[in-house]
């Protein structure tokens, strides 16, 4: 008797498939009335990753000291080639800095009216290629851990190599040899995102 009954238990989930599609035809849903259905159980399912969006309307609410520590901490969870935590964060807070930083990166211009943005690179010297896709990891925690606290946030790129660079090194006074991936801007959110359903089987190969 405490043997597990695999048959028996394909056999209450065939009955229980049964009766949600009898309910279902009962509700008699029209095909949008079905796709809004699936993307509120994605939701359930994902409430941060689909929540996540690109904010770039900041009101002038601060984010505390603590709140901006606890972005951070999440970037140092990601995960990194060989342990190596290669990535450099640049923590800007001083409101005529992130104006001026504005104005060399004319694509983040948002960052003027941000609470503050972290400047994500590497130090000149070690494997790029692998510190790169590192600093992606750690940007995704941060903006995953900023949607979590219901501030808002955005990613902007600051390519290693470019001007925008150069004068980003400058401005900032930051070390000799940081090499720049991207600027990450965040505050709390004076606009809100459509939800939509973003996944795409099309653009996935399974190989079984």
């Amino acid at each position: 008797d405490d043997e597990f009954d695999l048959q028996h238990v394909k056999e209450e989930l065939a009955d229980v498939l049964v009766y949600c599609r009898n309910m279902l035809d009962a509700l008699d849903l029209d095909e949008d009335e079905i796709v809004l259905a699936k993307m509120a159980q994605n939701e359930a399912k994902y409430p941060v990753e689909k929540a996540r969006g690109s904010i770039r309307k900041y009101t002038d609410q601060k984010v505390t000291e603590d709140e901006i520590r606890e972005i951070l901490t999440a970037a140092f969870w990601a995960p990194t080639a060989v342990n190596r935590q290669e990535w450099r964060f640049a923590v800007v807070e001083d409101r005529e800095k992130l104006k001026e930083l504005a104005e060399i990166n004319r694509n983040a211009s948002m960052t003027a009216e941000a609470a503050f943005t972290v400047i994500v690179g590497y130090q000149e010297g070690v494997n790029d290629r692998f510190a790169q896709v590192d600093c992606g990891a750690a940007i995704q925690n941060m903006l995953l851990q900023a949607t979590s606290m219901g501030i808002g946030s955005v990613w902007c790129a600051l390519m290693p190599g470019s001007d925008n660079e150069a004068r980003t090194v400058e401005l900032l006074g930051l070390p000799e040899g940081f090499r720049t991936i991207a600027t990450v801007q965040f505050g709390y959110p004076a606009e809100e995102r459509t939800v939509e359903d973003r996944f795409d089987e099309g653009k996935i190969t399974f190989i079984r």
